[in-house]
């Protein structure tokens, strides 16, 4: 199995570790003492030790407020520029609640409906060829349940730099028949829109369906997607070292992401070195993708904590409200399809069934979000690596270790 396969098959397996990823997101706190965290302190500095990443950052919150934020290890080895809770990377996945975010604003607004034909919105046409007289919605695309998948052009536009071709002329060669990334068979899954118990063999994980959200998010609104967010975001809630794009944002506070073999994708020719016995980092470049709506926005733990803060709030954070109470309340039911909408609740996690989040990872990245309803409470995981056993293991302590105070 070459790099490029390797990375391949963890995206699209990701969906079946989330709730086992997702379970160990939260821990309570009303007044912080270092002693607090001890536990999960210790086993994130034991980790780095035996090289398992090259840098975490971790951020937890109750009602509107930061209770404790910190990181550890490096950001830039080669520069030696440590991690911190303000160090900025892609989040990956974790991005797609943001993405929902923007759609259900509109959605608020009466722009769209969740049931809507997303073919009424676009200057071109979005059906599985199997099934061409059945439309793919909204709720659909929320769900991963609109039959579409990442075909072979999803991994092949990874390339170092942002983009150089539009989200929506991207999204038109993929989903036209005449387009350059179109592939009847490879594009779309051979069941109908809408299936909910479809064979468990193949994942229906899709982040193309993502990006086809932010480019409906451009269609409705005449503005880019990226700079949407910026408006109706990332500006209101204060989110400043936040943005989509390397361009938004200060690249010299960017951390650089790690792998643990070189993917020829992302990764320039130098090898960084061994950093412990056992462990060596092998760094990619800045990167991106065309349909970045689904996995690239770039930020910080504190500063993802915003919004973070304003889900806990019920769609407001310090006097901004970017979401009606009744919308977070749509969003996060389990009505639509059977699932919340891109938010989801975690497996086995005892005694409390109000805990919502997402993870992600992509090359160089590790990265979950989550929290609770009924405690108010949330955590922030980010690390700069693209294995993320770390991230999985480091948030199951914060859960099941650190007191309830």
């Amino acid at each position: 199995m070459t790099g490029s396969e390797e990375y391949s098959l963890t995206r699209r397996t990701m969906i079946a570790y989330i709730g086992s990823f997702i379970a160990g997101h939260l821990l309570g706190c009303a007044s912080v003492k270092d002693e607090d965290y001890l536990i999960a302190d210790r086993y994130i500095r034991s980790t780095l030790k035996v090289g398992k990443t090259p840098g975490i950052a971790v951020c937890v919150v109750r009602d509107d407020r930061i209770v404790w934020s910190a990181g550890y290890g490096w950001a830039d080895i080669a520069n030696r520029k440590p991690m911190t809770p303000d160090t900025i990377q892609n989040i990956a996945s974790v991005s797609k609640t943001i993405t929902t975010t923007a759609v259900m604003q509109l959605w608020e607004q009466a722009k769209l409906g969740l049931d809507d034909d997303v073919n009424d919105y676009l200057r071109f046409s979005v059906r599985n060829p199997r099934y061409p007289d059945i439309p793919i919605t909204f709720r659909q695309l929320l769900t991963h349940t609109s039959s579409i998948t990442d075909g072979p052009a999803f991994d092949a536009m990874y390339a170092c730099g942002d983009p150089t071709v539009s989200l929506m002329d991207w999204l038109q060669s993929y989903y036209e028949p005449a387009g350059s990334n179109y592939d009847a068979e490879k594009n779309f899954l051979p069941w109908p829109p809408g299936t909910l118990d479809p064979p468990r063999q193949i994942s229906t994980y899709c982040n193309l369906a993502f990006g086809l959200l932010g480019g409906l998010v451009e269609r409705i609104t005449g503005l880019y997607f990226a700079e949407y967010c910026r408006q109706k975001i990332f500006n209101p809630l204060g989110m400043n070292d936040t943005g989509w794009n390397l361009t938004d944002i200060d690249v010299s506070r960017h951390a650089v992401p790690y792998g643990s073999a070189p993917d020829p994708r992302v990764s320039p020719a130098a090898d960084t070195g061994n950093l412990s016995i056992d462990s060596k980092y092998y760094e990619r470049c800045l990167y991106s993708f065309t349909n970045y709506p689904d996995g690239l926005l770039r930020t910080s733990v504190n500063d993802l904590s915003k919004f973070l803060r304003a889900y806990i709030g019920r769609g407001e954070f310090e006097s901004v409200r970017i979401l009606r109470e009744s919308t977070v309340r749509t969003v996060l039911t389990e009505s639509h399809d059977r699932q919340g909408l891109c938010w989801r609740r975690p497996r086995n996690v005892a005694g409390d069934s109000t805990i919502w989040g997402h993870d992600g990872g992509d090359p160089g990245v590790s990265t979950a979000m989550a929290f609770s309803q009924r405690q108010n409470k949330g955590v922030v995981v980010l690390s700069n690596y693209d294995g993320w056993d770390l991230v999985e293991e480091a948030s199951k302590r914060l859960f099941q270790e650190t007191a309830d105070i």
